[in-house]
């Protein structure tokens, strides 16, 4: 559990859509990655480029994760938002075999049949605005936005584990998101 002081740390994923540039770093136990320093995503030949930079090493339940997302914007862009989200999430996966036998004699037939279950379940959600672009347009230029979030208590720590009929994990991220006017949400 985080509360046993295990600390967090990061690992760097990106995505594009239509409506949005994202930067996310996944909070884990990535021994190879630490949390501090700067994450920059740039898309290809995408107009702005986004950063994330934490201000502490690892981060605990019941703390505080603080930092700065940085945008560069090469070209005016289209834009109404920005925002970072903390997220949490469980997910497991299990998976069993049955087997069913049907007829007699010379009929007799067995079945194996595989089954799996899937759950999910969001642990903590906590959405930081950061921007509001009123004109709809980004300006070119270099941009520092500051943030801050308390983390809940007893919150479990990143985990992640696999065998014997299945696997689970815990994990956090954050994501920072340049979002588009007038795209679906």
């Amino acid at each position: 559990r985080l509360e046993n002081d295990k600390p967090l740390s990061r690992t760097i994923k990106t995505e594009h859509s239509g409506c949005a540039l994202f930067c996310t770093s996944h909070l884990g136990e990535s021994a190879g990655y630490a949390c501090a320093g700067l994450a920059l995503i740039e898309m290809g030949n995408a107009v702005a480029t986004l950063g994330i930079q934490l201000d502490q090493p690892a981060v605990y339940s019941g703390g505080v994760i603080t930092g700065k997302v940085f945008l560069f914007v090469k070209e005016e862009c289209v834009a109404d938002s920005l925002q970072i989200k903390f997220e949490g999430i469980e997910r497991s996966h299990v998976t069993w075999t049955t087997t069913r036998t049907t007829g007699s004699g010379k009929n007799r037939k067995t079945q194996t049949v595989h089954h799996h279950a899937y759950a999910s379940r969001c642990l903590v959600q906590i959405d930081v605005p950061l921007a509001h672009f009123p004109a709809g347009k980004v300006a070119p230029g270099r941009y520092e936005f500051p943030f801050s979030a308390a983390i809940p208590v007893g919150l479990p720590t990143s985990m992640a584990a696999r065998g014997g009929g299945g696997d689970c994990c815990i994990r956090y991220e954050l994501q920072v998101r340049l979002h588009r006017p007038g795209m679906f949400k």
